[in-house]
């Protein structure tokens, strides 16, 4: 989870259905409110996922939420092992898409 506002994260604990985001964000000490965080994640598989998800009706409809989404995924990019090869899944499409795919403005080649 990550705030694009304050820049504050919490790492979730890896595995199979540990805890829920409120409860990675309990348990972290965050300072930052739950509703402040972006939930997203790098899966262990190398897939972004976002909950509820980026898609074009949220880039539409929530353009401060979409804003968001987009600046967690730009702090992403910059993260150890993310290039434009890792996978992201968005919401109402089938499968995933490269990052550097679906946002190549944020992604370095």
């Amino acid at each position: 989870m990550y705030n694009p506002d304050t820049g504050e994260t919490v790492q979730g604990v890896g595995g199979l259905a540990v805890g829920s985001h409120a409860t990675d964000h309990h348990a972290a000490g965050a300072v930052g409110d739950y509703d402040d965080f972006v939930r997203g994640w790098v899966r262990a598989d190398g897939v972004i996922r976002f909950g509820p998800g980026l898609n074009p009706r949220t880039l539409r409809k929530y353009p401060e939420k979409a804003d968001r989404m987009l600046r967690t995924l730009e702090y992403f990019a910059k993260c150890e092992g993310v290039d434009k090869h890792v996978g992201l899944k968005r919401a109402g499409f089938n499968g995933v898409v490269e990052f550097g795919e679906a946002y190549p403005n944020i992604v370095d080649a």
